[in-house]
């Protein structure tokens, strides 16, 4: 297997998403300014979650807000 493009990885074991403060709170921002969709794609993009795992971590943090 080749290594991961994405910047951030997922725990493989829990499929737990961990980011740097600086990182959520750029996607915190996103959600607020853009919109929720917005937000899931660069969870995505940063960190190859698929769309369940990064909808599901999008509203965590919005509910932690």
């Amino acid at each position: 297997m080749g290594l991961s493009s994405h910047e951030y990885t997922l725990d493989k074991s829990t499929g737990e998403i961990k980011l740097p403060h600086n990182v959520l709170h750029e996607l915190f921002h996103i959600y607020r300014e853009i919109g929720e969709e917005e937000a899931v794609k660069r969870v995505i993009e940063l960190t190859g979650a698929d769309i369940k795992t990064a909808r599901t971590f999008v509203a965590q943090l919005s509910r932690r807000r």
